[in-house]
């Protein structure tokens, strides 16, 4: 039997979304790299409650952690659901750390898909997020019918919102910039900064300013970030 909320009516039981995205920095070849994972730097915890993320559009607290990840794990992701393109549609309590796995697929932990308790069928804008890519968000509200619905950043540049949002990374396929080590919304001396930083003092594992997600604050990285900051990419998600 049902259960029914204190009006009679029987509450949404969620809704599953089906997403896919690019990050540039480890792609390549039609997949992301998993180095990170593989050499252990990926933590269980997420991220994105550390002091470095306090005051930014990163600032998540919540101690949601994975018991393991599994071999394809890229990263982790933060992701939300607005029903209009401004960040006062943000939907309270959909905002939670998901991962990204090496085919594109982002979902919640443990499971194939963004899965969204309590919500109905319905049309929203999803927003994503990473710890140095630039964000996005769908271009439109992806349409949830039989609590399931899907939304392919990859396919093309307009499937995300504003003008030149993602990166052509090739072979029909579009990604997130890399290179927003700051997570300030733009690609600038402050992410060179990072980088400079971490690669004089050798760091090395999950670092902020290793752009292309190998584990190493190297040349590679700053190439990433020079043709970003030349591009002038910049997130077109509204904060």
């Amino acid at each position: 039997m049902p259960v029914e909320a204190v009006d009679g009516s029987t509450p949404p039981k969620g809704i599953a979304l089906h997403v896919k995205a690019f990050l540039e920095g480890p792609y390549g070849g039609g997949m992301m790299s998993t180095t990170l994972r593989d050499n252990g730097d990926v933590p269980l915890l997420q991220p994105f409650s550390a002091a470095v993320y306090d005051g930014t559009v990163l600032d998540y607290d919540s101690l949601q952690t994975v018991g393991a990840l599994p071999d394809s794990t890229v990263d982790w992701v933060l992701v939300s659901l607005r029903t209009g393109t401004g960040p006062e549609t943000e939907i309270a309590g959909t905002e939670f750390a998901a991962l990204v796995f090496e085919g594109g697929t982002v979902a919640s932990t443990g499971e194939d898909s963004l899965h969204f308790p309590g919500l109905g069928d319905g049309s929203y804008y999803l927003v994503l997020r990473s710890r140095n890519h630039l964000d996005v968000m769908s271009s439109s509200a992806g349409s949830v019918s039989d609590g399931t619905g899907s939304w392919d950043f990859t396919t093309v540049s307009t499937q995300a919102f504003g003008a030149s949002p993602m990166k052509n990374l090739g072979g029909g396929s579009w990604g997130l910039y890399a290179a927003d080590g700051s997570v300030d919304g733009h690609i600038t001396v402050p992410d060179f900064n990072i980088w400079n930083a971490a690669t004089t003092a050798g760091a090395t594992g999950y670092e902020p300013s290793d752009y292309n997600l190998d584990r190493q604050v190297t040349a590679p990285d700053f190439n990433l970030w020079n043709a970003n900051t030349t591009a002038g990419a910049a997130s077109k998600v509204p904060d």
